[in-house]
């Protein structure tokens, strides 16, 4: 989790009374957050006050949830706002409800959309009425994180033809699960701009941080294999401005690559389809990804002889067969 508890100049507002409460802060009547009654009270505090911490403080795309506010000065009917530069917007973080619970804390339920900009929001409190929100009262800068979703990988126990083989491990019946934060497997998909909005899908067994690791098993061609912890790299499956329709099938680049130099390793990686000059890949054939449903994407080799994957140590070309699929932890666009 990242943590945005430090200290931070917090900006401070506080009317006398509701008579002057929208002189100096001004109403919004097109806001989306929904007042408490009892407007009267609101924004009445004789103590400052100031936003500390917010818990969690990381929320991934499409998603509702509630988010503890901590703080001082609290008063029923305070409503809690998401920002960035000052401005709030429903279309990305919508707050839903705020309740009181303390003079220190309040509870604000919010949905983060799947169009929200990834990065730093701040985290405003602003006193209630009947109208709208009014004026600012307290904020949290760079309080919390809009994440990009992570993975879950599903590879086929029934793998005797496929080049690519899963350790058989945290098996669910049909397939091994390579969940993020399971044995510190690691995934992300970068369908944001927090990063590179490249629509890649990675997943990172982490084998050398710990005892707990995920492994995958190589076969070649000519009958020689070896077992290895992998960082593979799907591309461009979703992405802030693109996304593989759903039912449709395309090809794509694939990466699986040894993240473990002491270990042997024949080819030390592999890339299915042409690339970048840093791995050109020439010759190779790329994977056929077919977006199953708003989270699903289903990845397998073209049949033989368009299975031709390109060994990143020697430049070969070697007919490796691969299957399996991809599930977002959230739906994507």
């Amino acid at each position: 989790m990242f943590s945005f508890f430090h200290s931070r100049p917090v900006r401070i507002l506080v009317c006398a009374a509701v008579a002057t409460l929208w002189a100096c802060g001004g109403s919004d009547s097109s806001s989306n957050f929904v007042a408490a009654p009892e407007a009267a009270r609101f924004g009445k505090t004789t103590t400052s006050v100031s936003v500390a911490s917010v818990s969690p403080d990381s929320g991934a795309l499409a998603t509702t949830l509630d988010v503890k506010v901590n703080g001082t000065g609290f008063v029923d009917g305070m409503v809690a706002v998401w920002e960035r530069a000052g401005v709030s917007d429903s279309t990305q973080i919508k707050t839903n409800s705020t309740r009181w619970v303390s003079s220190k804390q309040l509870i604000a339920n919010i949905t983060i959309t799947g169009q929200a900009s990834s990065g730093t929001w701040d985290v405003s409190v602003y006193s209630g009425g009947k109208t709208g929100i009014g004026s600012e009262l307290g904020v949290l800068k760079d309080g919390f994180k809009v994440t990009d979703p992570t993975a879950t990988w599903y590879f086929p126990l029934s793998d005797a033809g496929l080049s690519i083989q899963s350790d058989h491990l945290y098996s669910d019946g049909t397939s091994s699960v390579y969940a993020n934060g399971a044995c510190n497997v690691a995934t992300t998909i970068f369908a944001t701009t927090e990063n590179s909005s490249s629509g890649d899908a990675t997943l990172n067994t982490n084998y050398s941080k710990t005892k707990c690791g995920r492994r995958f098993r190589i076969v070649y061609p000519d009958g020689t294999s070896e077992s290895l912890p992998i960082f593979a790299n799907l591309r461009g499956i979703e992405n802030t401005n693109y996304s593989i329709p759903i039912g449709t099938t395309v090809k794509r680049q694939l990466h699986f690559g040894s993240i473990w130099p002491n270990l042997p390793s024949r080819c030390t990686g592999f890339v299915w389809g042409y690339g970048v000059a840093s791995d050109i890949a020439a010759g190779s054939d790329s994977v056929l990804v077919t977006r199953i449903d708003a989270s699903t994407w289903h990845v397998a080799s073209q049949p033989p002889p368009n299975n031709r994957a390109w060994c990143k140590a020697t430049g070969e070309l070697f007919p490796m067969s691969v299957e399996f699929t991809v599930v977002s932890s959230r739906p994507l666009q």
